[in-house]
Order: structure tokens, then sequence, then C-alpha cells
């Protein structure tokens, strides 16, 4: 009998952690703006890179800066920003043989702060 009790009032508690987690997971999502812009490195150079952007329905923009391996992809479909990140074109980036490490980037939100006068 007590066991019956114990057991489903740990199953509630355990349910309702589960609730809370997931909506404070969602919360922290929503304050990120994901835009339609991808950091992805790869191996094998500029010809991989265009294969694989055109096989996912990305534009390659090209190399980003100094960074051997490491190309800005963008996904013209896809709305510039959006509270929600694209999982599913990240998994199907990184399943590719030849990436190494994809990134959704986001909007960074800039504060400018008071002058302190001492």
């Amino acid at each position: 009998m007590f066991c019956s009790k114990g057991c489903f009032f740990l199953f509630l508690v355990l349910l309702t952690l589960n609730i809370v987690a997931r909506a404070v997971e969602e919360e922290e999502e929503r304050k990120n703006i994901y835009t339609n812009s991808w950091a992805v490195e790869i191996v094998g150079g500029d010809e991989v890179a265009n294969r694989i952007a055109e096989k996912h329905g990305f534009n390659n923009i090209g190399q980003v800066g100094s960074l051997t391996g490491v190309y800005h992809f963008i996904h013209s479909e896809s709305p510039s920003r959006s509270h929600r990140s694209l999982d599913h074109k990240h998994r199907d980036l990184i399943n590719e043989e030849e990436v190494i490490d994809v990134e959704q980037q986001v909007v960074v939100k800039r504060v400018k702060r008071d002058h302190v006068i001492p």
C-alpha cells in the first residue's frame, strides 16, 4: 500500500520537474534570435562545401575570413530572424561525413553602458 502511494507521489514530482525543466528550456530558446546564417566547418575544401550547401538548400557565401575550412552558409528559404532554431537543418549538415562542426548564428544584442563620472 505504501509503495503505491509513494510511487505515485514520486511519479508526480518527477513529472512536475520534467514540465518545469522543459518550460525553462523553451524560455531560454525564445531569448535567442536565430538567423538563417550558419558557420560550417568542413574538410575537403571549396568544392565539398559547395556540394554540401547545394545538397541541403544552402548558399555557400564562402570561407569565413582566414579560418581555414570554415564556411558561411545561408538558407534563403528560412526566415532571416526567428525565435526557434532549425534543428533539422543542423542534423542534416552534421550528418555529412566531411562536416566537423555546425553552428546556426544568433543575433548578439548590444548594450550601451552609461558613463560613470567619478
